[in-house]
């Protein structure tokens, strides 16, 4: 299925859309390199404000950017990022 990483400080969430939020995975971006470590359940608050936010973002089919799918506002952000032209 489909995953959604969201990162915010030093934390990172992993979480397919497709499954219960339940399943969400909490990590250390530093300190635990293999995140290995769940950290869900020690920092609710902040698996409450990564999974706010992975659910928040657009979600696109695989090949939707070559099939021309992509709204103009990620167009720019890719844009300005380089990725595109």
């Amino acid at each position: 299925g489909d995953w959604t990483l969201a990162v915010a400080g030093d934390h990172a969430l992993l979480w397919s859309p497709d499954e219960d939020e339940e399943t969400a995975v909490v990590v250390a971006l530093e300190g635990d390199p293999s995140w290995s470590r769940n950290l869900a359940a020690d920092a609710p608050a902040i698996r409450a404000r990564l999974l706010e936010a992975a659910r928040a973002a657009p979600r696109y089919a695989e090949g939707a950017a070559e099939a021309g799918e992509i709204d103009e506002v990620l167009r720019e952000r890719l844009r300005a990022l380089g990725y595109t032209d």
